[in-house]
């Protein structure tokens, strides 16, 4: 069984990379409230030339995806995974200029345009980065593993204040306990991606 690492081994493990490739991409995910969020905001802001790049960017408004709700797909549809993956194909080019549109929670629909420069360290962040399309793409991927009942009380808090900023406490639980909570259940039984990555890290 992996034993949890600390930040500081996550970091001299990538300054590791950095000494030996001109461009280092790594893949942060865990499960809904885990703490991959934080932890990339956090390497983000400490690390030297990074670029923090948003699973949640990828959404897919609502008029795309359908009853994507009332599936039981094991990863969820509600992403444009194409889209994602034709990002950091063209993005893993060392020097390289792209650009995405990001969805906007609030009106539904893609929004601003993100701008990127492929250099230094480009970290993916979401839940399902670490899924077998995409796990190729990183040369360092890491597991924040975190108790469910800390991530469902974690998320309950940021989603009142944000994305669902409106909708009562009640709705909100139920919503997680009915939809997100399986749906990361299914995904993370089926292919295990804490016993895949690199580095398993206590979202605690």
């Amino acid at each position: 069984m992996m034993h949890h690492k600390t930040y500081g081994d996550l970091v001299e493990k990538i300054k590791d990379l950095q000494q030996k490739k001109e461009l280092v991409f790594v893949g942060i995910s865990g499960l809904g409230g885990s703490g991959k969020s934080t932890l990339s905001s956090r390497l983000h802001d400490e690390m030297k030339d990074a670029t923090l790049v948003c699973v949640d960017h990828f959404y897919l408004p609502s008029e795309k995806r359908g009853k994507t709700h009332n599936s039981e797909n094991i990863i969820s549809n509600c992403f444009d995974w194409d889209r994602l993956e034709s990002f950091l194909t063209a993005l893993s080019k060392p020097g390289c200029c792209t650009r995405y549109q990001k969805y906007n929670w609030n009106t539904d629909c893609l929004d601003d345009w993100v701008n990127i420069h492929s250099e230094g360290l480009v970290i993916v962040e979401g839940i399902y980065c670490l899924q077998d399309r995409l796990a190729h793409k990183y040369d360092l991927s890491v597991w924040v593993d975190t108790p469910v009942e800390l991530r469902f009380e974690r998320s309950i808090q940021r989603d009142k204040e944000g994305r669902f900023k409106g909708k009562s406490e009640e709705e909100i639980r139920k919503m997680w306990k009915e939809i997100w909570i399986p749906q990361d259940d299914r995904y993370f039984q089926k292919y295990r991606p804490d016993m895949k990555a690199d580095i398993l890290l206590s979202g605690v």
